[in-house]
């Protein structure tokens, strides 16, 4: 919660085709909405963090096994 939307460094903002709608948005006082999406991208981009996390570590770990399989020479690879 908040990995996202609490840091500055890495909170998703509107897309730059869409920030003319917020500014209008905000304009006829909509901020509240405007927020509202803004903080739901962040939400679903912290939501999908565990899933990315591991495929990642399944990624390293293949990539590992794969490395160590070539220098013992388990198995030949053409070049």
């Amino acid at each position: 919660m908040n990995g996202f939307f609490g840091n500055s460094r890495v909170k998703i903002l509107l897309p730059e085709f869409m920030q003319k709608s917020e500014k209008v948005m905000r304009m006829f006082g909509m901020g509240k909405q405007a927020d509202g999406l803004v903080l739901k991208m962040n939400r679903a981009a912290e939501a999908i963090m565990q899933e990315v996390k591991a495929l990642l570590v399944d990624s390293v770990k293949m990539t590992l096994a794969n490395a160590k399989e070539i220098l013992t020479g388990s198995q030949s690879y053409a070049i």
